[in-house]
This record gives structure tokens, sequence and C-alpha cells, in this order.
């Protein structure tokens, strides 16, 4: 009767320990998309409610820092009628802001903030070729002066990004440069030793203005978590995980004191069983 009634308080306590650690792993789940610092109603809302700003005219530039003073601060002028995706109210006269996978600021004054997120923000699927040897090399800056980054194949067509003044490499032939991409090496080439562009269409979606940009303030830090690279995503996911996943193999890792106990009620019951023999 005794060993009966000690099984049926082992069963219970074995199922309530199961309740338990049921109700601690729905606590885990549940408390998970807090971890990270960003839930996941905040990266829905940062993945629907980007703010795209037009560019409406000529000469917009996209800057290296947040900074008019310095002449060689300028990345390339973005092409008209185009867009940029605002990141972040920097300061009182700058936005942080992308133009297609590159990051810079552009002066608040210089674009228009529109309401709706447009179909196509960025011109692409525009490209050039450098006709001459002389010019296939792709430079830091917007001078045959400054330092070449690489050489690029002049019979590959470049990817255009926007244009930039700087020297004039060739008499006569201007002081333009397209802003380029190559290998993934951003750069410069000289305009006046590359074809010339066609087939830059202007956007024509229809936008309207919108006030209050970044009234609920600032996005550049969810930004930064949303735009990383899957890599990067899967290990920041790893690490925010790592506790639960600890805790919960604490919880069902067995428990070596048990075995050990088992062991001795087995070899006690070996010895009763060989006493009563001896007294028979």
């Amino acid at each position: 009767m005794t060993i009966v009634v000690r099984n049926n308080v082992i069963k219970c306590a074995n199922v309530i320990m199961m309740r338990i650690k049921y109700c601690i792993i729905m606590i885990l789940l549940a408390i998970m998309p807090l971890a990270s610092h960003i839930s996941i109603a905040q990266a829905k809302t940062a993945l629907t409610s980007y703010i795209y700003a037009r560019v409406d005219s000529d000469n917009v530039s996209l800057y290296k820092t947040p900074s008019v003073a310095e002449s060689d601060n300028v990345l390339f002028d973005l092409p008209k009628s185009y867009f940029v995706l605002l990141i972040s109210n920097f300061s009182s006269d700058f936005y942080k802001a992308q133009y297609r996978d590159v990051v810079g600021f552009v002066l608040k004054d210089s674009v228009v903030a529109v309401r709706e997120t447009p179909s196509s923000p960025y011109l692409k699927d525009v490209t050039f070729r450098v006709f001459s040897s002389d010019g296939k090399r792709l430079m830091s800056s917007p001078s045959h002066l400054s330092s070449a980054l690489c050489d690029v194949d002049i019979s590959k067509d470049m990817d255009y990004y926007g244009t930039c003044f700087g020297t004039e490499m060739i008499n006569g032939r201007g002081n333009v440069w397209y802003y380029t991409k190559y290998n993934d090496t951003f750069g410069y080439l000289y305009a006046g030793l590359c074809d010339r562009l066609e087939g830059i269409i202007p956007n024509s979606e229809v936008t309207t203005a919108r006030d209050n940009v970044f009234s609920s303030g600032d996005n550049d830090y969810l930004y930064s978590l949303i735009s990383m690279s899957t890599p990067m995503k899967i290990l920041l996911l790893s690490l925010v995980s790592l506790p639960a996943v600890v805790i919960m193999i604490m919880i069902f890792r067995p428990i070596k004191v048990k075995k050990k106990q088992g062991k001795i009620s087995k070899s006690k019951a070996k010895r009763d069983i060989i006493k009563e023999i001896q007294i028979q």
C-alpha cells in the first residue's frame, strides 16, 4: 500500500513539474520579442512608414558629411524627379538620407518630403561605358589628381548613380565626373572619356508634400536594425534567443541525482531478496 501511495505522489509531482516547465516556456516565448529592444509591431510599422523625399530641382547634392563648407564633401548630384529615403532628422539643416545603397546627407530645403511611398524611388538601369583606356581608372574623388582605386573593364557597362563636378582632365571635355560602383567599390570616372548618357527618363509619379516629418521621433536606430544584412540579422536573433535556449536546456536536462537514487534502491532490493532466501 505504501508503495502505491509513493508512486502516486511521484506521478503528481511529475505532472506539476511539467506544468511549471510549460508555463516557463510560454513566458519565455512571450518576452523574447521584447529582448531585442524592438518589438514585432515596431518593426512592421517601420517597414511601412519610411519617409521619402523628392528631388525637385537640379544640383541637389548628396553629401558625405552634414556640411557644405568643404568643396570636396559632395558625393554626387541626385537625379532630378527621383527620391531619397529619409533615415533621420539629423540636424536643423540636414536629413540623413539614402539613395539606392549609398547613405549620406541632404539639405532639408533642397528636397520635399512626400506622403506616398514611390514605386520606383531611384533611377536604375542607366549604364555607360568607358571608351578609352585613359579613362579606365576609378578615382577616389572627381579629380584625375586623386588616388586611383582600381581599373575598370572598358567593355563593361557601368552603373550610373549621379554626376559630380571636379577637375577638367582633358581640355575642352568639361569637368563632369560620373559616380559609379565597380565590383563593390564606389568611385568616379571622367565623363569626358565615357559614353554620353542616354535613356534617363524623369520619374512621373504623382506625390503630395507632407508635414511633420519625423514628428514621432527619429528612426535612425530602428532603420539600422532592419537594414542589416541577412547574416547580421541571423547573428542578432541568435544572441537574443541564447538566454532562452540556455534556460530551456537547464529545465529539461536530466537530473543525475534521481538516477543515482534509482541505482541505490535497486541494489537495496537485491540485498533484501538475498536475505529472504538465506532466512528460508
